[in-house]
C-alpha cells in the first residue's frame, strides 16, 4: 500500500528541468519532492503513474529507490512566486518521492575512474542492474546529461539510488502511444555513458556477465500483474487515468520482442573492458 499523506508547509520549489517538484514536509514528518502538472496537458499525470509503477518494481527487483507516497498539496501553502503556481493553486493530488537525507545529486562533474573511489562504492554491480532497468521499461531520461540518480554515504561507502521515473515507456513524447514493438536502444542510455564505463569497467569481465544474465532472468520472476493492479489501486480518481494504460504497461513488458531485443543489446555493450 502506497501511503497518502498531507503536506503541511512549502519548504521550496526545485528548479528543473521537468516538473519543478515542490520540496514540501508531509504529516508524516518527513520530507517529499511532490510533483504534480507542468503544462495544461493533463495526459502528463500518466508520468506520475508511470513514477509509481517504476517505484514498485525496482522494490519487487530489490534496487535501491526512494519511497514513494500520495500527496495530498492544500492550496494555501502555495506560494504565488512559484512555476506553475496556477496547478497547485486547488486542492491538488500529487505524487511524491521521499527525500534521502543527505544525498545528492550526481552530475557530469563528478569522476569516479580511479580504484580509490571505486573501491568506496557500495553497490557497483546495481549501475549494472538500473541501467539493463531502464533499457526494459524504456527509460529516455536517464543518459550522459542527465543521470537522475543520487549518492549518498553510509558507514563510508558511497550508495547510488536512481530518481525521477517519469521518462519511461518513452516518457512524454510517447504517451499513448508506446508499444511492445518498440526495440530497446542503448543510443543516449545510462548504459553508453561515462560514468557507466568508468565503474562498470572495475568489475571484472566474468562478473559484468553473471550480473547481466542473472538480472534478465530476475525480470521474468517480477509479478507484474501483481505489481499494477497494487499500483492502479492507489492511484487518485482526480487522475482520471484510463484504464487500459495498465494492460499497455503489462503487454510492453512482457513482450517477448523487447526481452529478445534488451539481450541483444545487453550483449553488445558487455563486458566492458578492464582499466588499466
Amino acid at each position: 500500500m502506497i501511503p497518502k499523506l498531507s503536506a503541511e508547509y512549502l519548504i521550496k520549489q526545485v528548479d528543473t528541468d521537468g516538473h519543478c517538484p515542490l520540496f514540501v514536509q508531509a504529516n508524516d514528518g518527513s520530507n517529499y519532492f511532490a510533483k504534480y502538472l507542468n503544462s495544461l496537458r493533463t495526459d502528463e499525470l500518466c508520468l506520475l503513474v508511470y513514477e509509481m509503477v517504476a517505484v514498485e518494481i525496482l522494490k519487487k527487483l530489490k534496487l535501491p529507490h526512494a519511497e514513494q507516497a500520495i500527496i495530498e498539496i492544500p492550496p494555501n501553502i502555495i506560494d504565488k512566486k512559484i512555476s506553475y503556481s496556477k496547478s497547485w493553486k486547488r486542492n491538488v493530488t500529487a505524487w511524491g518521492s521521499k527525500e534521502i537525507a543527505e544525498a545528492s545529486l550526481v552530475s557530469e562533474i563528478n569522476n569516479y575512474s580511479t580504484k580509490t573511489l571505486f573501491n568506496q562504492i557500495e553497490n557497483p554491480e546495481d549501475l549494472i542492474h538500473i541501467a539493463i532497468f531502464d533499457l526494459w521499461v524504456e527509460n529516455t531520461d536517464r543518459k550522459q546529461e542527465n543521470y537522475n540518480l543520487i549518492a549518498y554515504q553510509k558507514y563510508g561507502k558511497i550508495r547510488f539510488v536512481p530518481i525521477d521515473h517519469g521518462a519511461i515507456f518513452g516518457g512524454f513524447d510517447r504517451i499513448g502511444i508506446f508499444s511492445g514493438t518498440l526495440p530497446c536502444s542503448a543510443n543516449n542510455k545510462l548504459i553508453s555513458s561515462d560514468l557507466f564505463k568508468q565503474i562498470v569497467s572495475r568489475i571484472p569481465q566474468n562478473k559484468q556477465l553473471q550480473i547481466s544474465k542473472d538480472f534478465i532472468n530476475l525480470l521474468s520472476q517480477v509479478n507484474l500483474k501483481e505489481v499494477l493492479n497494487d499500483v492502479f489501486h492507489n492511484i487518485p480518481e482526480s487522475w482520471k487515468i484510463n484504464k487500459t494504460l495498465k494492460d499497455r504497461i503489462e503487454k510492453f513488458l512482457l513482450s517477448d520482442l523487447r526481452m529478445q531485443s534488451l539481450i541483444n543489446t545487453v550483449n553488445s555493450r558487455l563486458p566492458l573492458k578492464p582499466k588499466k
